[in-house]
């Protein structure tokens, strides 16, 4: 029989901790569920080890940082090995030698150590720290429960929605991207190629230019002879920006500026809002309580905007609120999300809600990316046709000026 600390919310509203003995988490929850409590936080006390901790570089995690692709596939490989009735020890071993990535193999390396020298799988992959958090989370319900192979399958799949979701963002904001610097290269091969040539033969016919092809004429000797004025603050900009952005408060206000942009803003709320629902559906239907479930999803959130919301979230659900008021915050995650929040809390089905929530957004992100496709490929051949239009109108006239 283990031992669980707890932080529990009465009717009434107030909360209040302390420990329980049960033979695992699930057998705790349905206790302190059972006497009326709203459960915040479950947690194992960990037992006490008189080994000594192991010394790690700073350099270790990131020379083995695995990626998500070879996680997922590893976590799917386990769930099927301990199925088939093998033990921990001889899955990890079998997992480490079937690994056609380096870093993975090196990590499971490691992991089967810890097991093998006493320590859960949970404490070994936390130990190493290059597991996403959700992953350590779900693995550490796995063994609360007994059904690691269960739990290891969906954080499998938790991976790679979240590898894909984040695929389908950064495909939605690069396409954009790569065409409009496509089409700056473009417009500037013409500017300071194309044209100086063609003007070196039209000023040899000794007549003047047209307005319309002097304004293209004056464009180019522009960019021809200040180009180093206009380099030296872009590159200047490109450096406060980054220095910026590494800054704590400096990331803060950038995040928050990128959720405010029309386009870009809407994408990246909405992608975001489906990450949030499904992960913190996941966690929920597998036992996590709900302080630690925002808790790991606030780790999850690169932007530092929409983490600071999750965190400001979770500390007044410990004090007793609704977790519904606490997301609903403008410029944040999509209205939405509160809605199905409130919803899910009053209905008692919070994970089942949060699905549904998750599967809308997803699905709306899909649109968005298709849409957006669509706009940029008009705009892309409107810009670049009217570019390419103008010189040709703008030489013609010119050469047609200096044939009469």
């Amino acid at each position: 029989m283990a031992a669980f600390a707890y932080t529990i919310r009465d009717s009434s509203g107030r909360s209040s901790s302390g420990t329980l003995a049960a033979d695992n988490a699930a057998e705790a929850s349905a206790t302190l569920r059972g006497q009326g409590a709203i459960l915040l936080r479950l947690r194992p006390v960990p037992e006490r080890r008189n080994t000594a901790p192991t010394r790690r570089t700073p350099w270790s995690a990131l020379r083995c940082q695995p990626k998500s692709a070879p996680v997922e596939v590893s976590l799917k490989q386990i769930a099927v090995m301990l199925r088939s009735g093998l033990t921990l020890l001889e899955t990890l071993r079998t997992v480490s030698e079937q690994s056609t990535s380096g870093r993975m193999r090196r990590t499971w390396d490691e992991v089967a150590s810890a097991v093998r020298g006493g320590a859960t799988l949970t404490s070994a992959m936390m130990s190493l720290n290059r597991f996403d958090r959700i992953v350590t989370e779900l693995v550490q319900v796995g063994e609360q429960t007994g059904q690691l192979d269960v739990v290891l399958d969906r954080a499998a799949d938790a991976l790679e929605r979240r590898r894909l979701l984040k695929a389908q963002m950064v495909s939605a904001l690069l396409y954009p991207t790569i065409v409009l610097l496509a089409a700056v290269g473009v417009t500037v091969f013409i500017l300071t190629y194309a044209i100086p040539r063609l003007t070196v033969y039209l000023k040899a016919l000794g007549r003047p230019l047209p307005a319309m092809t002097q304004i293209l004429v004056d464009v180019s000797d522009f960019l021809l002879t200040q180009w180093p004025v206009l380099l030296g603050p872009t590159v200047l900009g490109i450096v406060l920006f980054s220095v910026a952005y590494s800054a704590p408060i400096g990331r803060l206000a950038v995040d928050t500026v990128l959720l405010r942009i029309p386009l870009m803003g809407y994408i990246l709320r909405t992608g975001a809002t489906a990450a949030l629902s499904r992960s913190l559906s996941l966690l929920l239907a597998s036992g996590v309580s709900i302080v630690e479930a925002l808790r790991t999803c606030q780790e999850l959130h690169a932007n530092r905007r929409l983490a600071l919301i999750l965190a400001r979230s979770r500390e007044r659900v410990m004090a007793g609120d609704p977790i519904a008021p606490t997301v609903k915050l403008p410029g944040g995650f999509m209205p939405m999300l509160a809605s199905m929040v409130d919803a899910g809390e009053r209905s008692g089905q919070l994970d089942r809600t949060l699905l549904e929530c998750a599967v809308y957004h997803e699905q709306r992100l899909e649109a968005l990316i298709r849409v957006l496709s669509s706009v940029i490929e008009i705009i892309v051949v409107v810009t670049v046709g009217g570019i390419v239009g103008y010189v040709y109108v703008a030489f013609m006239l010119a050469l047609y000026g200096a044939a009469l």
